[in-house]
């Protein structure tokens, strides 16, 4: 079995469409083309895990959280632990890949087996997304509607409820006459051309708006600002190798509180090392829900920003 097979499987379950727009969940490093001799599982990717998948002879390592969340400036192996971690896996020829939001987001993922093992029951979707789905309808060729259908719900779309690959077809005949400038991949142009076509209709997660900078009521965490400040101080874990190389500084973080009060597009405004900048976004990405902002009375998605202090005692 390759690697591209078991990551078709996996994003079959948990696709990368659903995942948090910021995320960077799916292939990280590697060659998904290769055959698999065994897999490692890991929360995150450590020296100790590449060196624990070398020493049992795993060629693809699975991380719950991504190792490359935002652009690397340079492949500095000297000072650079991520970079060094990155040669480590090419060099031995192992293929990382990682599932983060979109396997917390899926039926029977990771929320589901922390309410299982919390003895939950009745366990289901407390955020219902049919609120703010929109209706993609494409008109294809015949011989093309599987591949088009397929790749629409691998991109996460036709999610509805306990379902997923929910679609409607309906078969028809479709009519166009191409100009002398254009280029038909069927027929001829100056031509009225007569094509048998499926209508296919599938539910998608309508996008919000951009997010807005300032608005008549913003966002506001519960207990405000002091409460704000309080949650990433008890939540934030000082990074052992920042500690080791006695690293400090601010990280300034934006994010957008979204329309339903929810945390999303994450990202590093100002960074101070990559191991701090993750830890950082790590706390912003596991705030609770803000009561949103809002505009001419509405709940609209809003930018914000936090400062996090990483200083050594």
């Amino acid at each position: 079995m390759t690697g591209k097979e078991i990551i078709k499987y996996l994003e079959e379950w948990a696709p990368k469409g659903i995942a948090w727009d910021k995320d960077n969940v799916g292939l990280q490093v590697g060659d998904p083309e290769i055959k698999i001799k065994n897999v490692l599982l890991s929360l995150d990717l450590k020296e100790q895990v590449i060196e624990s998948a070398i020493k049992e002879n795993c060629n693809l390592i699975i991380t719950h959280h991504p190792l490359l969340y935002y652009p690397l400036k340079n492949l500095d192996y000297s000072k650079n632990i991520i970079a060094r971690m990155i040669e480590k896996l090419i060099k031995n020829n192992i293929t990382l890949y990682s599932a983060h939001t979109n396997l917390d987001f899926t039926k029977h993922g990771v929320s589901y087996q922390l309410a299982k093992k919390l003895l939950l029951k009745n366990i289901r979707f407390l955020k219902n997304l049919s609120d703010n789905q929109i209706k993609l309808t494409v008109f294809v060729p015949e011989s093309h509607v599987n591949k088009v259908a397929e790749a629409i719900h691998q991109a996460g779309g036709g999610l509805i409820g306990e379902y997923s690959h929910c679609s409607f077809k309906t078969s028809g005949t479709g009519t166009f006459k191409g100009s002398n400038e254009s280029n038909p991949a069927i027929g001829k142009k100056g031509v009225v051309e007569f094509v048998e076509e499926v209508k296919e209709e599938v539910k998608e997660e309508e996008p919000e708006p951009e997010p807005f900078v300032v608005v008549e009521e913003m966002p506001m965490f519960p207990g405000g600002d002091p409460a704000l400040l309080q949650y990433i101080a008890e939540h934030t874990n000082y990074p052992e190798v920042a500690k080791e190389n006695n690293i400090q500084g601010r990280v300034i973080v934006r994010f957008c509180v979204t329309s339903k009060g929810g945390v999303n597009q994450v990202s590093v405004l100002k960074g101070v090392d990559p191991e701090l900048d993750k830890e950082a976004m790590r706390v912003v990405e596991s705030l609770p829900a803000f009561k949103p902002g809002k505009q001419g009375g509405k709940p609209v998605p809003v930018w914000y920003m936090v400062p996090i202090t990483f200083t050594l005692k």
